[in-house]
């Protein structure tokens, strides 16, 4: 009952996976890059020895990568992508962004969704205006109890 569990690792596995060209529209500019679905598994890491390997670590902007490198880590990858590869697989990409900006400001600019948006809010200032009343009817009750406490009472002066 009273038995101690314990699981314990003993190595790392690291996979070192390649980078191709993706098809991500949020990317604004140049090719989008992804990684791909074969992978090389590395040399098994102790794992006392990956924790205390110093790891550099790195803020959200560290992160970005800038089309020019994207581009040439594409063109110097294993799957060597062409220049007209990476042309097309933006144009694909641009005209998908296209497409999705004008579904947003179609959706948004949907005349049934400004009804529903005035419906919503009209509801949300009804509970507001509710509110407002019942605390104003609440504060008033207060003050005249406070007022009628004394009611009746004679001081001497």
């Amino acid at each position: 009952m009273g038995q101690d569990h314990r699981v314990l690792f003993d190595a790392v596995e690291i996979r070192e996976y390649p980078i191709v060209l993706g098809n991500n529209p949020s990317s604004t500019f140049g090719p989008s890059i992804e990684i791909g679905w074969e992978y090389t598994d590395l040399e098994p890491q102790d794992v006392e020895d990956h924790v205390n390997r110093k790891t550099i670590k790195r803020d959200a902007r560290a992160l970005y990568v800038a089309p020019v490198v994207r581009e040439s880590l594409l063109l110097r990858s294993e799957q060597q992508y062409s220049h007209q590869d990476i042309e097309e697989a933006v144009r694909e990409k641009n005209k998908v962004r296209q497409q999705r900006q004008r579904s947003n400001f179609i959706t948004n600019n949907n005349p049934v969704n400004d009804v529903r948006n005035k419906v919503r809010y009209q509801k949300r200032r009804k509970k507001i205006l509710r509110a407002i009343r019942n605390l104003q009817k609440e504060q008033e009750e207060e003050e005249e109890k406070e007022q009628n406490i004394y009611r009746g009472w004679w001081l001497p002066l």
